[in-house]
């Protein structure tokens, strides 16, 4: 059962490993794609701790069935190309002094991927709320925000170049 829920809560984490931008920085960092809308990634708390939330085994069912059989291999492939353009772009910029109109084709791929990823991430948060009780989702929000406040204090002062 441990396997299936692990699988079901990278849907909604910060970060989805998708390839290492720089091996020295933390995992955090190396896999981030830039949302077009950021929402709090409340399963990130809920896979650190379960039980602080009282997650029942009917919820981790739910979870597994309307979350993570559903939006992993939707957000996986997305993210992955999502991540090559942002890096693709960042390069073209800095290190070949590309402008917008030579990456306008590269620009409107990573939009429409952006889109779709907020679009998934909405859909998935819904169904995430709808799993849980008001209170353990209020809990788990209260959690989320203590680990974004943590997540951006370890991101000050990096590089990301």
């Amino acid at each position: 059962m441990r396997k299936p829920l692990i699988a079901t809560l990278l849907v909604l984490t910060t970060t989805l490993p998708v390839a290492p931008l720089q091996a020295e920085e933390p995992a955090a960092v190396r896999f981030r794609v830039s949302e077009l809308v950021e929402l709090p990634h409340p399963m990130a708390a809920v896979r650190k701790n379960p039980e602080r939330f009282g997650i029942t085994p009917k919820q981790r069912e739910r979870f597994e069935r309307e979350l993570g059989a559903v939006f992993p291999p939707e957000i996986h492939p997305r993210m992955q190309r999502a991540w090559e353009l942002q890096n693709q772009v960042r390069r073209a910029v800095l290190k070949q002094g590309q402008d917008s109109q030579t990456l306008q084709a590269e620009l409107d791929e990573l939009s429409v991927l952006k889109r779709e990823l907020a679009s998934l991430r909405i859909d998935a948060f819904r169904r995430f709320r709808d799993i849980l009780t008001e209170e353990q989702f209020q809990q788990v929000l209260a959690a989320s925000d203590e680990r974004l406040q943590a997540q951006e204090q370890l991101n000050k002062g990096l590089d990301y170049r």
